[in-house]
């Protein structure tokens, strides 16, 4: 098997929290058992607790008796392996505790053995509640949506950007007796006449290209093969992002209305009673004052009057018609003779007692007598009232939705009833409130407990009752969140909802989190009460000069200095000695310049009420305008007189001490004479000592050499006695050990003599690994491990560097520990001058240093002899233990310090050591 295809627990963990995270449920059944497994969401979905064992009869009593047989059926499908195994269906299961009903949708598969038996049949449940619940709401818009179109004595219909047709009622289909599918799109033209298509097409596609007011009549064939006049208008409508969506209109049958104005010309009785029996509100006003000559039942109950108005002029049955627009429209169409439509227009009518708007689609149609001249209007009225009710709250509703439910960027909350139930909220608001939709459907009450003891749940029932909304600006407020109760600071607004009778039904609440920007201001006032207390603090007064009108602020301190009363002077007073005045009048003028200097300056003022002078260290910083231009200069004041005389004081002493300094050079003069003296001695000593050096790399060496010769041809005597040869041994030895020491202390000598040998660059890595070599049967004794990594190039003496970590790779496999294989490890890096530890000194100003380590497993150091171990002859062990002149680290420093670096340790005991240089990069 590949490693792709491996069930490896990287891919369980993985696969488990996609499923986690997909919050789906997951379930696995064996065919043959009969044994039936899911995850715990799923057992949850069922009403089951995570240990409990689940069976497949719980699992199909899960689902709701409608659903069970169908899913049944769907199951044993699959399970049959000519369906191929797969399984997807959407059902409803039923919680067994709280009996909560969830809509879930499965996708499964069958797998089968050789034999085309289903061995194993697994798959997920996913939660579609939301969705579902969410298209069913949507489904009863529609229906109900449908119900009102299709229950119009009105035919409707709606239109796509081209003026094809999307929609319309039943209505509409039942006049024609064309099936629905065949009205659509231009299939709606079909239905006129052939002679007054063209002409209904054209008005169509007309209105269309202008956006305008769409207004034909023609005749249309009914499926009963008659042929009557209708009237079709419409207007163009605009989608919620205000772009346009199309045409939606109206198909009235007037063939009877037609009829009934040209019979009327013929039969004044039969036209009154054409109107009388009208299927719409119809009546008819002739004269210039609109004198109600007939009206139908209908029209009257339009009006909420009854018979007796009839023979009235309009205004005198209707009063309430004064200052609206149809007597006015009335006029007009009396003198120019041209027809008047609305469509939706809202009229304000007295019913039963009571001033309320009503919505009419109507058309005022002129009459005209045999020469020309209007005698008559007829009115024709179709309360839409209902209609108009209802789409207004649906646009409420889309409103509501998009203002309040969608993605505002403001909290919002709505509270339904006065229980205040949760209906909605945002997400805003639930960030605000650090909850989540589980709040909806509860109460007030029941989510806020810890506000049931505050003014806010009377002020929201008062709201509610009243309708009189409630803003509150920055309210501190403790809520809980995260189970914690925490104190912020909130601006909210109370706003009653009403439906379109105006009845308050809820209230929605908008709420702002301003607790950043009251903390915020509270620092600065905070901060600016502090400044003050420093400012009284500091004994400091403060002034300021505004340029445009010269007028100079003064604080109280400033006043008192001053002996002024005013807390501020306008044109020139005497406030600056008159010494300094010339001096400080010229800076100030310099300071009032853009991009000038900042005032600094020390003066003397003059107390007008007690004459005396005190010395002022003043400041003072330009301010500009928002057009950038100066405005006024805001600065401190600092009464010094004291630090001056203290500094007279102190210039006066420092003559005196100047003087006495003179009288010391002279002494020191005579120091020099001495110091040079001692440097000559110095010079001489050194002398001596490269001397000592000769004489200990020739002359001692030259007795010691022969001391390991001839103790070693005593060794080889095979008459030697034992204890004579363990003598002879010690003597090899002792002389080994003063020849290694010899060595060694010339070597340091040759160090402290000249820090400044002949320098090249020198590759640390080559160092390293030559050293490697050299150490080879060593290492391989020990089975140690030296593991290097990359080193720097720097500048430096290859003998002083082979030398240093000759030492240290040494001392690393020398001090390893007992039945423990030593590993040392050698590695460098760059760090800055910040990183060197404070405790040690800086080798110089340089910004970037290497960092080089030599670290091992070996027997540790006590951090007492830290600095020791790096002073000649220090020797933590006896020598018996471990070889060595006790000069090696010395010179290891030596050679560092030469480098303009440093060389410590860090280390434990039984843990090993690591021993750091740190040089400059070059």
């Amino acid at each position: 098997m590949s490693l792709t295809k491996q069930n490896t627990p990287e891919n369980n963990d993985e696969l488990a929290f996609a499923i986690d995270a997909a919050e789906l449920g997951t379930w696995d059944l064996d065919p043959f058992t009969g044994r039936f497994k899911c995850n715990n969401r799923l057992k949850k979905w069922f009403g089951l607790g995570p240990n409990e064992e689940v069976e497949l009869t719980a699992a199909i009593n899960a689902i709701i008796p409608a659903d069970r047989e169908r899913v049944t059926a769907a199951i044993n499908r699959a399970l049959d392996h000519t369906s191929g195994g797969k399984y997807t269906i959407e059902y409803s299961i039923v919680n067994s505790n709280t009996n909560h009903q969830m809509f879930v949708v499965a996708n499964g598969k069958a797998w089968f053995n050789e034999q085309n038996q289903a061995y194993r049949f697994n798959g997920i449940l996913q939660d579609i509640t939301e969705q579902k619940l969410s298209g069913l709401a949507q489904k009863k818009m529609e229906d109900q949506f449908e119900k009102v179109a299709n229950s119009s004595p009105t035919g409707l219909w709606l239109s796509d950007v081209n003026g094809q047709l999307t929609y319309i009622n039943k209505t509409l289909v039942d006049w024609t007796g064309m099936a629905y599918e065949d009205l659509l799109g231009n299939g709606w033209a079909n239905a006129i006449i052939e002679e007054d298509r063209q002409e209904a097409i054209d008005a169509f596609l007309n209105a269309i290209t202008h956006k305008q007011h769409y207004k034909v009549e023609f005749r249309i064939k009914k499926a009963d093969n008659s042929i009557v006049y209708c009237r079709a208008e419409g207007d163009p409508f605009y989608n919620c992002d205000g772009s346009y969506g199309g045409y939606a209109g109206y198909c009235l049958d007037i063939e009877e209305l037609i009829r009934a104005v040209e019979n009327n010309r013929k039969n004044e009785v039969k036209f009154r009673s054409l109107i009388e029996n009208a299927p719409i509100a119809t009546c008819l006003f002739t004269g210039p004052d609109h004198t109600i000559e007939v009206a139908n039942e209908m029209m009257l109950n339009v009006w909420g009057k009854t018979a007796s108005v009839i023979g009235m002029p309009l205004i005198k049955a209707l009063p309430e018609l004064e200052g609206q627009p149809f007597i006015d429209i009335l006029d007009n169409i009396y003198i120019t003779g041209k027809p008047f439509s609305g469509k939706a227009t809202p009229a304000d009518l007295v019913v039963n007692g009571k001033l309320d708007t009503f919505y009419f689609d109507f058309t005022y149609k002129p009459l005209f007598d045999e020469t020309g001249k209007v005698y008559g209007i007829m009115d024709m009225a179709i309360d839409v009232s209902t209609e108009v009710r209802s789409k207004k709250e649906l646009e409420e509703a889309e409103l509501f939705a998009r203002s309040v439910i969608d993605h505002s960027p403001i909290a919002k909350i709505v509270y339904i009833g006065e229980q205040m139930t949760i209906k909605s909220v945002n997400q805003a608001m639930f960030k605000l409130l650090e909850k989540d939709n589980s709040i909806i459907g509860k109460t007030y009450s029941e989510v806020f407990p810890e506000l049931q003891n505050t003014h806010m749940p009377t002020t929201m029932l008062q709201v509610y009752k009243t309708g009189v909304s409630y803003e509150q600006n920055e309210e501190r407020i403790m809520l809980i969140k995260n189970g914690k109760l925490q104190a912020g600071y909130y601006s909210y607004i109370y706003k009653a909802l009403k439906n379109t009778e105006g009845i308050i039904y809820g209230i929605i609440v908008t709420a702002t989190d301003i607790t950043s920007q009251v903390t915020a201001r509270q620092k600065v006032e905070d901060a600016e009460t502090k400044l003050n207390g420093a400012i009284e603090l500091a004994q400091l007064g403060t002034w300021s000069i505004d340029i445009p009108t010269k007028k100079i602020t003064y604080s109280p301190r400033m006043r008192e200095w001053l002996g002024i009363n005013e807390a501020y002077l306008e044109g020139d007073s005497p406030r600056v000695a008159e010494q300094d005045r010339a001096r400080v009048m010229a800076a100030l003028r310099q300071t009032m310049n853009v991009g000038g200097p900042i005032f600094d300056e020390v003066y003397a003022i003059t107390n007008q009420l007690k004459k005396v002078e005190r010395i002022i260290h003043a400041h003072g910083q330009l301010v500009l305008d928002d057009a950038g231009n100066p405005s006024q200069i805001i600065g401190t004041a600092q009464d010094v007189t004291l630090q001056k005389q203290l500094q007279l004081a102190l210039e006066t002493e420092v003559q005196k001490r100047t003087e006495e300094l003179e009288a010391i050079n002279e002494e020191m003069t005579a120091t020099n004479e001495e110091l040079s003296d001692s440097n000559k001695r110095l010079t001489d000593s050194n002398a001596e000592l490269e001397q000592y050096a000769y004489v200990a790399s020739h002359d001692l060496q030259e007795p010691l050499r022969k001391m390991r010769i001839f103790s070693g041809r005593l060794a080889e005597q095979p008459e030697l006695a034992n204890q004579s040869r363990d003598f002879v041994e010690k003597i090899n030895r002792s002389a080994e050990r003063m020849s290694l020491l010899i060595k060694d202390l010339l070597e340091f000598s040759r160090l402290l003599k000249s820090t400044n040998g002949k320098t090249q660059p020198v590759d640390l890595n080559k160092v390293v690994q030559d050293l490697k070599s050299d150490f080879e049967l060593l290492i391989t004794e020990k089975e140690a491990k030296l593991e290097i990594n990359q080193l720097p190039t720097i500048n430096a003496v290859p003998l002083h560097m082979n030398q240093l970590f000759y030492n240290l790779i040494n001392n690393a496999l020398k001090f390893s520990k007992k039945d423990v294989k030593p590993v040392i490890i050698i590695s460098a890096k760059e760090i800055k001058s910040n990183d060197i530890p404070e405790h040690l000194r800086k080798p110089g100003n340089q910004k970037t240093y290497h960092k080089i380590s030599v670290s091992d497993n070996g027997i540790g150091i006590d951090a007492k002899y830290y600095d020791q171990i790096f002073e000649v002859f220090k020797r933590l062990h006896e020598k018996s233990a471990y070889d060595g002149s006790g000069v090696g680290l010395a010179i290891c420093k030596k050679i560092v310090n030469n480098l303009g670096g440093v060389l410590y340790v860090e280390s434990e005991p039984g843990k090993g050591s690591q021993f750091n240089i740190i040089i400059p990069c070059v």
